[in-house]
């Protein structure tokens, strides 16, 4: 008797405490309802086919980087790791944590996952660092640009370079045992 009392009360249960953590979002979502009339269907349409593109992107990345043919577990586990990371603490250290266990039982190894996650999101992070690269033959023919933007950008390459130089100079030299954690080599 009491499991049928707890079937009929789960649900709404379950319901209530969603509305309750998504009940922010959700107000800001619906307070931007009239900028709607201004948009460009065009844009928003092309917007939402990039979008799926990215995410299909993604997939493709992380098949590769599993070693795996099957889409299916790939896209579920990232859909539910991203969907657990934005609503639990921990961000991305327990989206990956969660599609990591999801893969697991899809019968994919918990280390390979974890490799082939960091290797996925190594290389999802050098291609946003190439980004302003990329924009930077467009300022310097003189493209508009705002001036803290700029300003931004000559910071960000002048930061590039010395991070450049010093890992050039780091594989070169022969005595990068005294750099900081070159003793922990244990030679």
């Amino acid at each position: 008797m009491w499991k049928r009392r707890a079937k009929r009360w789960v649900l709404p249960t379950v319901a209530v405490v969603s509305l309750y953590l998504l009940l922010p979002s959700l107000l800001t979502v619906f307070a931007g309802w009239r900028s709607l009339s201004r948009l460009d269907w065009v844009f928003a349409s092309l917007a939402l086919v990039a979008e799926a593109a990215s995410t299909v992107c993604i997939w493709q990345l992380d098949r590769i980087a599993l070693h795996t043919r099957a889409w299916f577990p790939v896209a579920a586990a990232q859909l539910a790791g991203t969907a657990v990371g934005r609503i639990l603490p921990g961000g991305g250290a327990t989206a990956v944590a969660s599609s990591a266990s999801l893969l697991r039982r899809a019968g994919v190894d918990t280390g390979e996952a974890a490799t082939a996650f960091a290797a996925s999101g190594a290389l999802q992070l050098a291609t946003k660092l190439a980004l302003p690269v990329l924009a930077l033959p467009a300022v310097l023919a003189g493209a508009p640009v705002g001036h803290s933007l700029a300003v931004a950008a000559y910071l960000g390459l002048g930061i590039l370079l010395l991070l450049v130089a010093g890992g050039v100079a780091a594989f070169v030299s022969e005595a990068r045992s005294s750099w900081p954690g070159g003793g922990c080599s244990g030679s």
